[in-house]
């Protein structure tokens, strides 16, 4: 570096100078990817919305603070002769022609762009600027009065940089890896997977709500995937040729009834009579489920009260089996007392708002037993279990 001749006067020179040095430094950096972090995500959800696949990204931009320590040997040379300079003038104190071996704090920053040749092999370039804590660096100590400052200099360098490692194991390197997207993949995968509806036996049922995954081809079933016997004869619906025989008469080995010789308009009335009341006694109606650990009535539960409200004050006879259950996040005893609350708090809205009166209700509570999902571990599983189900009693 060679100082101005103004410059020179000021400080106390009479000839031009220059100063050399030999620098050894150790940084320790902290690497800012701007393309990971600006525009990896949009390029991945861009992508995913156009239904292409992710385009290779060829150049990357990134920013570097560090931190580190500096040393070095700082002199003072005449311009013309080239010697070594000493002080001129020991007294003024400000300035110095040498400084030994000195070690200084340096905050160093960098800001690059590279671009990918392939897989291995990167090119780029890199500014750099280096701010040092000290005004030594080149063998002039200034006061600050006089404009001294922290010494610091600019470099610009291209770089070539190999990467290291198995094409097997590691398709790209780290530094051109959004880890979000990788993320963003794998959780898309895990979801596709996870929301698959799978119905192995082919009945209608999927297979995380049917009691019965493997019925045989062909055979009609109830909402929980059970094989229909509507008869209860023994014979399922599918192969029985009266399916809706009625119990009230003897069923031969075939599953057929057998009926008397004469047959009065009657005893059909009272044959269709008892059979619809058979029916309405296993008739499912409705379910109320209800929030973790909670008894009250959700809003969004409301409309299944009215539909069972209307039915009974359109029927007065008729009575309600009202059962409740709990899931199995807490003891057995707790949630028995939990699905007694929520039998009552069935019944306490039915009474209230409809006046329909407590008598006709049949109430019972069975805690964790019997929930629909013995082995639940989803949040959607275990809410299922939290209910109230209503059917007609007989």
């Amino acid at each position: 570096m060679v100082i101005k001749t103004e410059r020179l006067k000021q400080l106390g020179f009479d000839r031009d100078f220059y100063f050399q040095t030999y620098i050894h430094q150790g940084r320790l950096w902290c690497f800012v990817n701007f393309s990971n972090m600006f525009v990896g995500t949009n390029r991945y959800i861009r992508a995913k919305m156009e239904g292409r696949p992710l385009n290779e990204r060829k150049f990357s931009v990134y920013g570097k603070v560090g931190v580190g320590f500096i040393s070095f040997d700082s002199k003072l040379y005449d311009l013309e002769t080239g010697k070594s300079l000493k002080a001129f003038d020991p007294s003024y104190k400000y300035l110095r022609g040498f400084t030994d071996r000195t070690t200084e704090f340096v905050v160093p920053l960098s800001l690059g762009v590279k671009y990918k040749i392939n897989r291995c092999l990167d090119i780029g370039l890199e500014g750099q600027y280096t701010i040092l804590k000290g005004d030594k660096l080149d063998a002039l100590i200034v006061d600050s009065h006089m404009g001294g400052r922290f010494d610091k200099w600019a470099q610009l360098n291209a770089g070539i940089t190999y990467k290291f490692g198995s094409k097997q194991t590691q398709k790209e390197h780290l530094e051109w890896v959004n880890s979000l997207e990788s993320y963003m993949d794998l959780t898309d995968a895990k979801l596709a997977d996870m929301y698959v509806v799978k119905d192995v036996d082919n009945d209608g049922v999927i297979d995380e709500l049917d009691w019965e995954p493997d019925t045989e081809e062909g055979a009609f079933v109830d909402t929980h995937g059970r094989t229909l016997d509507s008869d209860g004869d023994g014979i399922p619906d599918h192969l029985d040729p009266e399916p809706f025989s009625t119990p009230y008469y003897p069923i031969d080995s075939n599953g057929m009834n057998i009926r008397p010789d004469r047959i009065t308009p009657e005893s059909i009335r009272e044959l269709i009579r008892k059979e619809v009341t058979n029916q309405l006694s296993g008739w499912f109606m409705k379910i109320v489920f209800f929030d973790l650990d909670k008894s009250n009535i959700r809003p969004s539960e409301v409309p299944e009260l009215y539909q069972v409200a209307t039915y009974m004050l359109k029927y007065p006879e008729a009575k309600m089996n009202i059962k409740g259950y709990t899931d199995v996040r807490a003891s057995e005893q707790y949630n028995m007392g939990l699905s007694e609350r929520r039998s009552d708090s069935v019944i306490d809205y039915l009474n209230k708002t409809y006046g329909i009166d407590k008598s006709r209700f049949i109430e019972s509570h069975y805690g964790e037993s019997n929930n629909l999902f013995k082995n639940a571990t989803k949040e959607q599983q275990h809410q299922l279990n939290r209910r109230v189900e209503i059917t007609v009693a007989e």
